[in-house]
């Protein structure tokens, strides 16, 4: 199956970056509306909405699951749980100290960096 999003843009390019950098058995955390079935990514059914308002369980998601992506849209993400979680300094500085980001459209991508690797590695 597939969804549409209002407001989704560049759809494709982000299935065919997580088709190409995602193995099929690695874990993609994303809000349930925003998953792109068509990657045929494992998705953890773990990161309900309740995850996403929480940086404190979102952190805990994080550690557990150790996705290789983290996948939101601002367009499916409701304003109040992106400022919670997305923006909080210690998520961001976890995001930022072990994945490496891509905005594409109204999708934020961020890849796990490879071991050793502590330079940004483009997408």
């Amino acid at each position: 199956p597939t969804t549409a999003i209002y407001g989704d843009t560049q759809r494709e390019e982000v299935i065919a970056l997580l088709k190409q950098h995602v193995r099929p058995d690695e874990v993609i955390l994303a809000p349930e509306i925003v998953i792109p079935y068509e990657a045929g990514n494992r998705v953890d059914r773990y990161m309900g909405k309740a995850r996403w308002q929480d940086p404190r369980s979102f952190l805990k998601v994080l550690e557990e699951k150790k996705p290789k992506a983290v996948l939101y849209s601002i367009a499916t993400l409701p304003a109040a749980s992106f400022e919670k979680v997305v923006q909080d300094p210690e998520v961001h500085r976890i995001l930022l100290r072990d994945f490496d980001s891509k905005t594409i459209g109204d999708y934020t991508l961020w890849l796990k960096k490879k071991e050793g690797s502590d330079r940004f590695e483009e997408i």
